[in-house]
């Protein structure tokens, strides 16, 4: 093989080397700490939109409840209905996206058991809905739905979050959403790489014509 194969195979298989780059994508009002409220309200939510019942409350300010909130003072609730927000993040190609929120199981009678959803659009399309299990008794349980895109994508689609439940009372905080895209790899690794692989080719083709 020619030194100009040897350079192409060597530059070729270094650049096809990928690494992952992950980032948190920003949900706002994500701990539903807006509006304060020293118990709870029926709405708003701030920076959610909300369709049927649902609001803020403080849950250790109610002590049959047996519960605190996991990330601030307040959560957020839905007493039949569901709330929703679009976020600035348009879907991506090459990316995982993994989905997250915290559901509550109260100690009053009022647990969701596995009657809600919560899910992640790109658009009007569903990527994907947490896997629900029945939230602990007096504490929070993590719930999570995971959604991997293709090599290509439609441009400009807004992820959006939507949370429903058709029960009463069923009560969630700290939603999460993370991305984690395949990128190209051009650094040093992957430098290192090309350049042995391209010694190797040097030496072997010296030793063929010797």
């Amino acid at each position: 093989m020619s030194t100009k194969k040897y350079f192409a195979v060597a530059v070729g298989l270094a650049l096809g080397f990928s690494s992952a780059r992950a980032a948190s994508i920003t949900i706002l009002n994500n701990s539903f700490e807006g509006p304060v409220t020293p118990t709870f309200n029926y709405g708003p939510i701030n920076d959610w939109t909300i369709s049927g019942a649902a609001g803020v409350w403080n849950p250790s300010t109610y002590g049959p409840a047996v519960l605190s909130a996991p990330d601030g003072v307040q959560v957020g609730y839905i007493n039949g209905g569901s709330i929703s927000q679009i976020l600035t993040a348009a879907l991506q190609a090459n990316s995982t996206y993994n989905l997250g929120i915290l559901v509550g199981g109260r100690a009053d009678g009022y647990n969701p058991g596995t009657g809600y959803s919560v899910s992640l659009y790109a658009g009007s399309t569903l990527l994907t809905s947490v896997v629900p299990v029945t939230p602990v008794t007096s504490g929070w349980t993590p719930v999570s739905g995971t959604y991997t895109s293709g090599n290509s994508v439609a441009p400009n689609q807004l992820l959006s979050i939507v949370i429903s439940y058709p029960g009463v009372q069923f009560d969630f905080d700290n939603v999460t959403l993370s991305e984690v895209t395949s990128v190209p790899d051009g650094g040093s690794t992957c430098a290192l790489l090309g350049m042995g692989l391209l010694g190797i080719g040097f030496l072997r083709h010296k030793f063929q014509r010797a």
